[in-house]
């Protein structure tokens, strides 16, 4: 899901413009933009929806709590590390899986006032992924009354190694742009009326990736949760997206997105116990 930019809002004076390809360069970091692919995969494989890899005594993650509990998790996204170019402090190889509830709830198993809460949600690190598949330990799901996001049975994945700009969206990010902001009124130009342009011009769009920053429809939910400031390592993102016919992937009525982030040392510890999972949607 592209972010369209009003051409009315991108006019900027060239104090300012160059200040902001100075912020782009300083605050780039790595990323993996992820591409979907209708196709069938293998159990091992990077995809989004589909049959998770399930090794010998798995405990399948079932929700733990509420009008749910005991409901088994679907997978969202399997990301096969093996597979997928190096991306620093992620893994090198190993198998992290996301699941989350399909109730007829609508809230895709988030809690919005906890969100690092995995009740009904989980994310698990498979890190040996030489013991054979059991398939036959993947329960039912009632798909009468399924909301999942999945639209497609499954979608393999395809990853292109990137960087990206520290966004506007980011809690960060008017602190880190401050200085950037401060030296380009000192050179004269620049008012509070370029705060807008400012946004549109540093706002990062959808899109699906690991690493990078986060993009937010509304609002970055660690606003509200200055607890979850740490929170600073985008784990996964997957954005709404469009068929030639239908949906692939819906999040909500209004093709929102969502967000995983971690603390950064946990990651570099396979620590995926406290994640944060959000999504939003305008």
């Amino acid at each position: 899901m592209e972010q369209q930019v009003p051409a009315d809002k991108t006019a900027l004076p060239e104090p300012l413009a160059g200040c902001i390809a100075q912020f782009k360069v300083a605050t780039a970091i790595p990323m993996l933009q992820l591409t979907t692919q209708e196709k069938r995969t293998g159990p091992l494989d990077s995809k989004f929806g589909g049959v998770p890899y399930l090794p010998p005594g798995f405990d399948y993650p079932r929700v733990r709590t509420g009008d749910l509990a005991g409901r088994p998790l679907r997978l969202l996204a399997q990301l096969n590390f093996s597979q997928l170019p190096a991306l620093p402090d992620f893994p090198r190889s190993g198998i992290l899986q996301f699941f989350i509830a399909d109730g007829s709830d609508g809230l895709h198993g988030a809690d919005f006032n906890n969100p690092t809460d995995q009740n009904a949600f989980r994310v698990v690190y498979q890190a040996d992924t030489t013991r054979p598949h059991q398939e036959s330990a993947l329960p039912g799901f009632d798909l009468e009354n399924s909301c999942f996001p999945i639209k497609s049975p499954e979608l393999s994945l395809d990853a292109a190694l990137g960087s990206q700009a520290m966004p506007a969206e980011d809690l960060r990010f008017w602190m880190a742009f401050k200085p950037y902001y401060q030296a380009a009124r000192g050179v004269g130009q620049v008012s509070d009326a370029d705060d807008e342009p400012i946004y549109w011009a540093l706002t990062s769009g959808g899109g699906h990736r690991l690493g990078g920053y986060p993009y937010f429809t509304i609002d970055d939910p660690r606003y509200s949760a200055p607890s979850l400031a740490a929170h600073t390592t985008l784990l996964l993102q997957i954005d709404s997206e469009f068929g030639e016919k239908r949906h692939r992937i819906l999040w909500g009525d209004t093709a929102g997105i969502t967000v995983f982030l971690i603390e950064p040392q946990r990651l570099r510890a396979l620590d995926f116990s406290n994640v944060l999972y959000s999504w939003d949607c305008c």
